[in-house]
């Protein structure tokens, strides 16, 4: 159904529930470990899409690279309280890893299992959209879901005014 590979890199072990998830509907996923992306891109560079499992901005020289493929990287992370997916980062569309760190929620242990399943599905619910419209609606921006506030807010990510980074813009083009 969804001919395009999804390459998940992660701190092992937490791409687990990322990648199961997306095999549960069919999309076929590879893992990679962090440590071997960040010594080499080679992992990816076959794959039409990249999940990165940690907070956006957290891996820059990882995202760097990211940012500088056309096929883009969307971000997934969560804790005990809170799960965040996206922003769907694409060179041209949106903020670079760089803006996107000084936006983005610090998280702690990554041990909670209800944000985590959340997450995870949610997360291979906008990869099935990427593969199959090219699109994205998290482009600039993110979905959070807070235990203690339980509901989903949407978090927009913008690009420094001063930015030097090529391609790094605020979600729309107005960067």
């Amino acid at each position: 159904m969804y001919p395009a590979p999804v390459t998940v890199i992660s701190p092992s072990p937490h791409g687990g529930p990322v990648l199961a998830a997306m095999l549960r509907v069919g999309i076929p996923a590879a893992p990679l470990p962090l440590a071997a992306a960040r010594r080499s891109p080679a992992g990816w560079l076959d794959s039409d899409l990249v999940v990165c499992v940690w907070e956006p901005g957290a891996e820059p020289a990882v995202e760097g690279e990211l940012f500088g493929q056309a096929t883009g990287a969307l971000h997934v992370a969560w804790d005990v309280d809170l799960a965040i997916v996206g922003p769907h980062v694409v060179a041209g569309l949106g903020p670079c890893p760089q803006c996107l760190a000084a936006t983005a929620p610090v998280l702690g242990d990554p041990a909670g299992a209800l944000p985590g399943a959340w997450a995870a599905a949610s997360a291979a619910l906008q990869v099935a959209g990427i593969l199959a419209v090219g699109a994205s609606d998290l482009v600039g921006a993110s979905w959070l879901w807070r235990l203690r506030r339980p509901g989903l807010a949407v978090v927009e990510h913008r690009a420094r005014r001063d930015c030097p980074v090529p391609g790094c813009v605020s979600h729309g083009g107005c960067g």
